[in-house]
């Protein structure tokens, strides 16, 4: 899976896209059973089972930690044009890695929480951890 994530960051990060900065999504889809891997932050009730927030996806982004929230606040306002499933962001902010005199880019990341939701009665609220993307992920 890792190399597979490598992948899809190489080549988005050759492919001419407006933004310099993106999310990659990943984890394992409970209605299809499959790995689903996705360019753009990408999170629905339906990847998990009834009650069973341990089969978490995974998240990572390329770019500036600033944007991401942009990102997952945009998902938040296309789940919520007609589909079954609804993300509603609670919070999301940037957590900055600093010794106090220099910020460490690099080590930057974006803390979400939001509610996960679909007319079939699934409710979880998680939260998600997004770090830079790297050949660790």
């Amino acid at each position: 899976m890792k190399k597979i994530i490598l992948t899809i960051t190489m080549l988005a990060s050759f492919s001419i896209i407006a933004s310099p900065t993106f999310i990659i999504s990943s984890g394992v889809n409970m209605s299809s059973g499959k790995v689903d891997i996705s360019y753009g932050f990408s999170d629905s009730s339906f990847f998990y089972s009834k009650n069973d927030t341990k089969r978490e996806r995974t998240f990572c982004y390329v770019g500036k930690a600033k944007d991401v929230c942009g990102f997952i606040d945009m998902a938040s306002f296309n789940s919520s044009n007609g589909r079954h499933d609804t993300l509603k962001v609670k919070n999301c902010e940037v957590v900055e890695a600093s010794d106090g005199y220099e910020v460490y880019e690099q080590a930057t990341k974006v803390v979400a929480k939001y509610n996960l939701s679909d007319d079939y009665g699934s409710d979880f609220d998680v939260t998600r951890t997004i770090e830079r993307c790297s050949k660790a992920n």
